[in-house]
This record gives structure tokens, sequence and C-alpha cells, in this order.
């Protein structure tokens, strides 16, 4: 199990950091597009869409934002729950979200592949195909369901230890009124 979390761990931390290029990549593009522009009068030529597409790049950090505790997460009624109704409810949100990501991915892969196949380019820059894009969206909800999965095993985990002494959230609030 725990070669499978390395590795897992390995291929969110790749995605996470293919982001982070590609976010400093964009932000390179936007400045020196405005810079072209101002100072020369020339802008580049198609730098908008590029930077739209490359959007896309944004979501390969996907498995990385399901490990991060900064998420919002509106669990005011399940403060109230015991413990491990929480950890289970979490597992069956969890399971449920990896279903989304499997679909939006295969579903994201045939798109690719139809894009491919009949050559379908973008509107304004010709000379650019459409499925490459694609198949990064499909990466990062691949990324996205390896995130996820170490999160069932840490909510598994959770579940297989026992309680530590403390107080549960609702009785802190509990305390507080």
């Amino acid at each position: 199990m725990k070669l499978l979390e390395k590795i897992a761990h390995f291929i969110i931390n790749a995605l996470s950091y293919m982001s982070i290029f590609i976010v400093v990549a964009m932000m390179l593009l936007v400045v020196s597009d405005v810079i072209l522009r101002i100072v020369f009068k020339s802008p580049l030529v198609g730098a908008t869409e590029i930077t739209q597409m490359m959007l896309v790049g944004m979501l390969l950090a996907f498995g990385r934002s399901c490990l991060g505790d900064d998420n919002l997460k509106v669990d005011f009624v399940m403060n109230y729950c015991p413990r491990k109704v929480r950890l289970v409810f979490r597992i069956i949100t969890s399971l449920i979200s990896i279903g989304m990501c499997i679909l939006i991915a295969w579903r994201s892969f045939e798109t690719a592949l139809y894009s491919k196949g009949y050559n379908i380019h973008y509107l304004m820059l010709k000379n650019v195909p459409q499925w490459p894009f694609i198949i990064l969206l499909v990466i990062g909800f691949l990324g996205g369901c390896f995130g996820l999965g170490l999160l069932i095993a840490r909510y598994v985990h959770q579940l297989r230890t026992p309680e530590e002494d403390g107080e549960t959230p609702a009785e802190t609030l509990r305390r507080f009124e």
C-alpha cells in the first residue's frame, strides 16, 4: 500500500508542477503581449487564444487540491454526527467524485479522439489542433482521481484508528452556545 501511495504522490506532484509551469508560461505570454503592444505597437497574434487554451493546464493541479485541507467545506450538519459517520460519508462522496471524474475523463478522451480524427483546429489559430488541450483535461481529471484515491485511503486509515480523546466539533460548538 505504501508503494501505491508513493506512486500516487509522485504523479500528483508531477502534475502539480506541470500546472505551475503552464501558469508561469501563461503569465509570461500575457506580459510579453502587453509589452509588445504598448512599446512596439505590435501585439502577439493569437496571444489571447493561446492563453485561453493554456487555462486547461491549471486543471492538472486538481489532484493536489483534493488532498489539501484548505478547500471550502460546508459541514455544519456533519459536525453533529459521530466521527465514523462523518468518515463514511466522506468516503462515499469521494467515491462518487471519482466516478464523476472518470466519466468526464472518458468522455473528454472520446472528444479528443474525435477532434484528432477529423483534424479540428481552433478558429483563430488555424495551425493549432484542439486534441492536445483536451488530453490535458483528461490528464487533469485522472490526477484528480489519484488525489481522491489518496484521500479515501486517508479516511479509511482514520476509520481504523481509535478516536482521539477530545471534543468533536459539534461538542465544541455546544460548549460555546
